[in-house]
């Protein structure tokens, strides 16, 4: 296509001093270079017989070297020769000014685009630029400097002529030829990635064309969108685009100017949007298959451009085409309507926009891209009708509407683009066209109600609670407000201009306007040109000039313009009145829904099988919200959380009820079952005197609400033909467990194997047996609300404990959900016995797992959280939903904002985090460290300044002071800190403890927990009065935490551990709630007995002072405290009588009570020889204060005397007494509602593997507590997340919830990509340096601890391999197989791994310092298989320390991780380079990758870390070394004598078997040989 012609002006430049024509030459040559592709230069370097490995960078650098070296070769020819023949020409002078000099003409293009600044909308947060590109009418003004290159140089050859005519053909025909086909699989488009196809010939292309001042031709565009649209699906959609930045092709790559390279980049990006923008336009009059799926290309591309704007590049192709510049494709009546009604700002946009193009026309490929929606959608309308007939047209639809969802569903997109959609009345005209679809003869099939749901989904995020323009949520009472003005103003205009026709109307009340109906009634008085009047001329919701408006008047005009008018006056359901009417629990209906709940790949294929043809879908999106980058609001945050959190339990719901039923085998009338399954029990109906379900309670509705209250029912059971343990399973349920009720039979309506009709959720309230002994002690004697009170047992009966229930009939008490059971009523008109005698056909009852089945309380969580306006505190909240300021949360900016810190300084008190003088000085380099002291030691006191611009800031003034006597008993001295903290931990210790929002990024190995251990200690010291609650993802991470913290300088007493998991801690303390009320009953004991002790030193009649915590504490303020004091006043602070050693340890008041210290009384208060006055004032001060210590303690175990039930004793531990409260992320979510009951408070939240959390279990322990206290302050103060985004994210089961939805996106990620500002800890300890570089080049910056270098075993090689690190090339063997989607396995690979292990193990490796790890479940379960075969029952062997994937193994690690790839057809997600990260960086001595080394060695991703892997290939052993008797260092060279190198696992495994010979014949040997002495 042609490009469009920009103006230009060339000028000419003279450049004085330039060299000869050959200097001329030189340049030209070079600059020729960066125009080539890497194949020609490889072309050129071979021959010159140069290298050609390496980046195109590389290339280029060998070249220019062979370019200068020639060139200033004959310049010194040259100049020779002008020596010789002539004198005319003069010299540069000393000076450098050049006399007279020949001059060199440069011609110069100077660019001139008169496009300014995109200005982005207040809400986006984004990185600042560092550079601006021209971005159409939005973009700045940019000079380019264009020089004359030819595309070769002069001494190609006519083969490398012809190549690079070629190179752009061959981008064409392929996409020609494989991309552009409908049916092309995306097996085509990832078979063309995996090769380079994207870097090594799209790219590059586009770049030449745009060097060029050309936009690309639409095929290379419609190609390179293919493959990004691909990329982003199986990775995150900003990484995209990261091998395009850094890809080496490409004018001016070769320069190593990034700054100009990334401005490149930008611009081909935003003249390729263009190209696909023009694609747009062309084919709004065209109506065929091949458009159809040019234009989905189109849209998804542009969809995964607006969800990239993060990325630097993408966002400046992506703003300017949702930017205000769209609105000049708006009808003029409704655009001055607008803008009239528009804040101020946004009409001085337009009223700028307007002075400019008044100045210069906008180009015609700039009035095409501002029509770019407009034409979207109207090739939308008009290709929706003829969907259902063609699968392109049907694909093109549905991703154009979950494009307009996500457009929508993000405030910088939706500002402009929302009015555009009203303007076409989308909704109403997609609405009428889809309705008709539906209701033809044949019925709707799934894509059809996929394209109904989509349609929804945005009409909902169009109708949000929002101000598109300022961003601000809008409550119900405001939306109302909104809403009235527009029907008054409606009203107004009927009463004036229909006054007879629609009086009724115009004069009713607001509720004759809210529903859809009443409207319909009124509206259809009106004739139908008086209704096209009224829509098109007085409202302006429609027009008569826009061909589509008239296209559907013209089939149904009365119903299409009723319709237009309903959509915009009619009443919107609120979101909170949806989610509250909305069941808990997953029924048939949702369950088996593909659209909403994917099923997996096994199941979808069987399923898809069984389909017509007709009914089978095609790759199409889904009707499911996705986690952005941004939220609309808190609203709107919580409800996609909620949403996407309630059908990811609905598919584990699925799965767990499809595989009891399945194993049940119901009959055909669903009487009877012929199989049995552990967690399901039929439901016996073979008693005629009693129904096996009945209701027994039907509450009345709340006050507001339709739904009943509570609804309970009866069910019963009978274990007799049921095993003992599955029976006693069966008893061991919990109150609040859930279960599900079910109609299972043959041929029904739903199920994998269509044998569900239907089924229900309920939660057990009760479980009793006949006589009414409760099953278990989680169920209370008796029910609170049971009509019959049982007589208390005699008291004989007392004595032998609760009763246990007899025999194996049981009977369950469930409460059905309120909201199901209202939904059930509708569904049957009312009909009450009809509902019932549905729930009383219920023929079997499913449990699930205790882990897996909190759901129903989560989503209780979020839905509190909703109905409570519950929101992050006010200095998070715009942070939080990704707008504003991204660092507006941060410490440093909380500080500036506060007025009263007028001095602007800032102190902190470290503790012990340093642990002398030098290990400060190096923590703050570039500071000027000032001291209070000469011989300053630690700890240490801190102050900062907080404004940068103050000169003062960079100054850090030290105060040095000494903690006081912490007593005479070893057990009052705490551990101190022993870790040597680097500079950027010192740094996240400083942020951690102020208040803010702190990111703290921590790379593998790099001390994260260390620094979290730091940060509690230090608050728990600086603020001892507040609160902390210490959250993690996994109960492991979480011991891991508590464990480093008990030995810390934190009493027991204010340590509380909840949830399971607790009795994994390697410690005999119970930390639970129960546990800490039995830890301070005994320790109260134990006080009062040294209180006695202490009363009796002092007096002996004061024996009765220790009875309980209130008389201790009357004999600590009348006895204890009056003779210290009185003890301070004669002796340590008595000026007439100085102070003396002597007098100290004489008059001593509690000289008794400390007689048993451990060097004895004598010798408490120093040597009495040396008389140090000062050591003896310390000595007797740190004496008293574990006098303090001890009768605190006593006074905080005074609620035991107080409180004596047991529920009452562990709340008050848990609201006043517990400092640090530890639990997991998923414990939070469920007893949220407890903790607010009881009145819970916290200061700060840390978070650890924050990285490895889910999105909305990050927010939910912010929400444990009101969000203000009494006086309106924010209570939360500090966030501090510490996690590391660059390693795997939070797990997620099914792949459609995890890369479509995103739901496996965890805040902390979030946080990072909106920009906010984080700490990267850069200096790791857990690995040698050779591993560690493998990884390190993911991060700003990843060094090495000192002790890396310098322990002898990371220094010393691995006995017995050639290499520490290692890629080991399967590339020949058989390739990979897959017996069931997803489940890949590799046997050659297998068992060429498990040789390795062998003959590690031969070499004296212990087992258990050696994980087996891989990237496929399929994979794991082969390797457990070859390795029981060939090494678990082996004398010489047995098995590795684990067999694992990559996923399950994140933090943990091992001496030496033997991994593998199995793949050899594809990447697969491996792509990931998140996934690369955890597999490489599990090890700290050794890593050894077995892979197809010509599958990934192509991959631009990867290449970071597998470069150097990739270098040999080759096994390499060393026979005759043994673990532990080593000395080769890692960089002693080995020579070819020793060393052993194998190309496939065959050879390597008969040189295993040999070696185990020989190991088994010298052991025998030796055996015989001890024998003999």
């Amino acid at each position: 296509m042609a490009a469009a012609k920009k103006k230009t002006t060339l000028k000419t430049k003279t450049v004085k001093g330039t060299t000869p024509s050959s200097s001329k030459n030189e340049e030209k040559e070079e600059e020729d270079l960066s125009k080539l592709t890497v194949k020609q230069l490889k072309s050129l370097l071979e021959k010159k017989k140069l290298p050609t490995d390496g980046l195109k960078k590389d290339l280029i650098a060998r070249l220019k070297n062979v370019i200068r070296s020639s060139s200033l070769k004959g310049n010194e020819e040259e100049e020779e020769a002008a020596k010789t023949t002539t004198t005319k020409e003069k010299t540069t002078n000393k000076r450098g000014k050049s006399e007279e000099a020949p001059t060199h003409v440069v011609v110069v293009r100077e660019e001139e685009e008169d496009e300014k600044k995109t200005k982005k909308p207040r809400l986006l947060s984004s990185p600042p630029e560092k550079e601006k590109t021209g971005g159409g009418e939005t973009g700045e003004k940019t000079k380019e400097e264009k020089k004359p290159i030819p595309i070769l140089p002069p001494n190609t050859t006519s083969a490398d002529k012809k190549a690079a005519k070629n190179d752009l053909d061959d981008v064409r025909k392929t996409y020609e030829t494989t991309m552009k086909r409908g049916a092309c699989e995306d097996k085509v488009v990832e078979e063309l990635i995996d090769e380079g196809f994207l870097e090594r010939s799209v790219w590059p292309q586009i770049l030449a064309s745009t060097s060029k001042s050309e936009h690309p031709d639409e095929n290379t565009a419609l190609a390179f969108a293919k493959c990004i649209v691909h990329k982003a699906r199986n990775m995150n959609v900003p990484d995209a685009f990261a091998t395009l930045s850094n890809s080496s092709s490409g004018s001016g790559s070769g320069s190593g100017d990034g700054g100009n390279e990334e401005g490149e980049n930008a611009l081909a990006l935003k003249m390729l949007v263009e190209t696909l923008t023009n694609v747009a336009f062309e084919n709004v009059t065209k109506n065929s298959p091949e458009v159809a799926v040019e234009m989905t290309t189109v849209v998804r591309f542009l969809n995964v451009l607006m969800n990239a704007l993060e990325n630097d590049m993408a966002r400046k192709s992506a703003l300017p085409l949702v930017s205000i510049q769209i609105w000049k494709a708006r009808e003029e009546k409704r655009l001055e309507m607008e803008l009239n009604s528009a804040p101020v700002d946004v009409q001085k946009k337009w009223q700028k926009l307007m002075k400019k193009e008044a100045k210069q026309e906008p180009t015609k490929m700039q009035s095409r891209r501002n029509s770019w929606l407009t034409n979207l959608t109207t090739v939308f309308l008009d290709t929706l009708p003829v969907a259902r007939a063609s699968e392109n047209a049907m694909a093109f639809c549905a991703y154009y509407l979950e494009f307009i969802v996500d457009l929508l569903s993000q405030l910088p997109t939706r500002r402009f683009v929302r009015a555009i959609l009203g303007d076409a009345n989308i909704f109403v005209k997609a609405n009428l066209t889809i309705n008709e679809m539906r209701s033809d003869e044949e019925g709707a099939d799934g894509n059809v109600n996929l394209l109904k749901q989509l349609l929804e989904m945005a009409k909902d995020f169009y109708d949000f609670e929002v101000d598109d323009h300022t961003g601000d949520a809008l409550s119900e009472e405001e939306m109302e407000s909104r809403r009235s003005k527009v029907t008054h103003a409606f009203q107004r205009l009927l009463f004036k201009h229909w006054p007879d026709e629609l009086k009724e109307l115009a004069l009713s009340s607001a509720r004759m306007i809210e529903t859809r109906s009443s409207l319909t009634k009124h509206l259809k008085n009106l004739e139908s040109d008086q209704l096209r009047k009224l829509c098109c001329d007085q409202l302006k919701l429609a027009s008569n000039d826009d061909s589509n408006d008239v296209e559907f008047m013209q089939k149904d005009q009365d119903q299409f313009l009723i319709d237009v008018i309903s959509f915009h006056f009619e009443k919107r359901r609120s979101r909170r009145e949806m989610v509250n009417k909305l069941p808990l629990y997953p029924t048939e209906d949702i369950l088996w829904d593909e659209s909403l709940v994917p099923f997996d790949d096994i199941k979808k294929k069987d399923e898809n099988n069984n389909k017509s043809a007709k009914n089978r879908m095609k790759s199409l999106p889904l009707a499911l919200p996705k986690l952005n980058l941004q939220f609309l609001t808190f609203s709107d945050y919580l409800l996609r959380n909620f949403n996407l959190f309630r059908l990811e339990a609905t598919h584990e719901i699925r799965d767990d009820v499809s595989d009891a039923v399945r194993r049940m085998q119901p009959s055909k009338d669903g009487k009877s079952f012929r199989g049995w399954a552990r967690m399901a029990m039929a439901i016996a109906k073979d008693d005629p005197r009693q129904e096996a379900i009945e209701f027994t309670y039907i509450g009345n509705p709340n006050v507001g609400e339709e739904k009943p209250s509570k609804v309970r029912i009866k069910m019963r059971l009978n274990f007799s033909a049921t095993r003992d343990d599955v029976f006693k399973e069966w008893d061991e349920l919990k109150r609040f467990d859930v279960v599900f009720l079910v109609h299972a039979k043959q041929d029904a309506k739903h199920g994998d194997a269509k044998n569900v009709e239907y089924i229900r959720g309920a939660e057990i309230i009760d479980i009793r047996d006949e006589e009414g002994v409760p099953a278990n002690e989680g169920f209370p004697e008796q029910l609170k609300d049971a009509k019959v009170v049982k007589a208390p047992p005699p008291p004989d009966a007392m004595d032998e404990g609760p009763k246990k229930p007899s025999g194996y009939d049981r009977v369950f008490t469930l409460e059905v959900d309120c909201a199901q059971y209202q939904r059930d009523l509708e569904t049957f008109d009312g009909d009450v016995a009809r509902v019932h005698e549905m729930y009383k056909n219920f023929n079997c009852v499913i449990r699930r797992r205790p882990k897996e089945n909190n759901f129903k309380a989560i989503l209780a969580c979020i839905r509190d959280c909703l109905n409570q306006d519950m929101n992050a505190p006010e200095w998070l909240q715009d942070v939080f939903l990704g707008y504003g300021d991204p660092s507006s949360a941060s410490p440093d900016a909380l500080e500036l904002e506060d007025s009263e810190n007028n001095k602007k300084r800032t102190k902190i008190d470290f503790k012990d985090t340093f642990l002398d003088e030098a290990h400060l000085r190096e923590s703050f380099p570039g500071k000027k460290i000032v001291f209070d002291s000469a011989t300053p030691v630690p700890p240490f006191k801190v102050t900062f300044g907080i404004d940068e611009e103050d000169a003062s800031s960079n100054v850090v003034n030290v105060e040095s002071y000494v903690p006081p006597d912490p007593g005479p008993y070893p057990e009052d001295v705490k551990n101190q800190n022993m870790v040597r903290f680097t500079p950027t931990q010192v740094d996240a210790v400083k942020s951690g403890v102020r208040e803010g929002l702190t990111l703290i990024v921590g790379p593998p190995g790099t001390g994260k927990t260390d620094v979290a251990t730091q940060i509690l200690h230090c608050l728990y010291h600086t603020n001892p009065n507040q609160r902390v609650v210490l959250i993690t993802h996994s109960n492991a991470a979480l011991n891991d935490l508590f464990q480093k913290i008990m030995i810390r300088d934190v009493p027991e007493r204010y340590l509380l551990r909840l949830g399971r998991g607790e009795e994994d801690l390697s410690t005999d303390k119970d930390f639970s709630r129960t546990g800490r009320v039995d830890y301070m009953l005994r320790r109260r004991l134990e006080l009062l007995e040294i209180v006695e002790k202490l009363a009796m030193s002092i007096d002996e009649t004061l024996a009765n002072a220790a009875e309980t915590c209130e008389t201790a504490g009357f004999f600590w303020k009348s006895k204890v405290l009056a003779l210290w004091e009185r003890f301070s006043v004669l002796v340590l602070n008595n000026k007439e009588t100085p102070v003396s050693h002597e007098r100290i340890r004489t008059q001593f008041p509690f000289a008794k009570f400390f007689a048993d210290v451990p060097r004895g009384y004598e010798n408490l208060f120093g040597d009495p020889s040396e008389a140090n006055l000062e050591y003896a004032i310390r000595k007797a001060k740190g004496c008293f204060r574990h006098l303090v210590e001890m009768f605190t303690e006593l006074e905080e175990c005074r609620f035991l005397e107080l409180l004596k039930m047991p529920k009452d004793r562990s709340e008050y531990l848990l609201t006043k007494q517990a400092k640090i409260v530890a639990m997991t992320c998923t414990y939070a979510a469920l007893k949220r509602s407890d903790f607010l009951d009881v009145n819970f408070k916290y200061d700060t939240v840390v978070f650890e593997e924050a990285a490895q959390i889910l999105e909305i279990e990050s927010f939910i322990p912010m929400a444990l507590q009101r969000a203000k206290d009494i006086d309106g302050h924010a209570r939360l103060k500090r966030v501090v997340m510490i996690g590391d985004h660059n390693q795997l994210p939070p797990v997620v089961k099914n792949q459609t919830f995890s890369k479509f939805c995103h739901m496996d996106q965890s805040c902390f990620a979030r946080l990072v990509r909106s920009g906010v500002p984080n700490i990267v800890l850069d200096a790791q300890g857990r690995t040698r340096k050779q591993i560690s570089k493998l990884y390190s080049w993911r991060y700003k910056k990843l060094d090495d601890l000192p002790h890396v270098s310098t322990e002898e075993r990371f220094q010393l090689a691995n006995a017995g391999m050639a290499k520490v690190a290692q890629f080991i090339d399967c590339s020949s063997f058989a390739p990979e197989s897959c017996p069931q989607p997803h489940y890949f396995q590799n046997v050659q690979e297998a068992e060429y791994l498990c040789s390795l292990y062998q003959w590690m193990r031969l070499c004296g490796y212990p087992a258990q310092s050696i994980s087996i790890l891989t990237t496929y479940r399929g994979q794991k379960h082969l390797l457990r298989d070859v390795f029981k075969a060939r090494c678990d029952s082996h004398p010489l062997f047995g098995p590795p320390a684990s067999i694992s994937t990559v996923d399950k193994y994140q933090g943990q690690q091992n001496d030496i991780v033997l991994l593998s790839l199995v793949r050899t057809k594809h990447v697969g997600h491996l792509r990931d380079v998140r996934r690369l990260v955890v597999s490489l960086s599990r090890a700290r001595l050794g890593v050894y990758v077995f892979g197809a080394k010509k599958i990934f060695e192509n991959v631009d991703e990867l290449k970071p870390a597998l470069k150097t892997l990739m270098n040999d290939t080759k096994l390499d052993v060393i026979k005759g070394e043994v673990y532990g008797h080593i000395s080769r260092k890692v960089e002693d060279a080995v020579s070819n004598d020793v060393k052993k190198s194998f190309k496939d696992s065959d050879e390597f495994a008969t040189f295993i078997d040999s070696c185990a010979l020989e190991y088994k014949k010298a052991a025998l040997e030796h055996l015989k040989n001890q024998q003999q002495q």
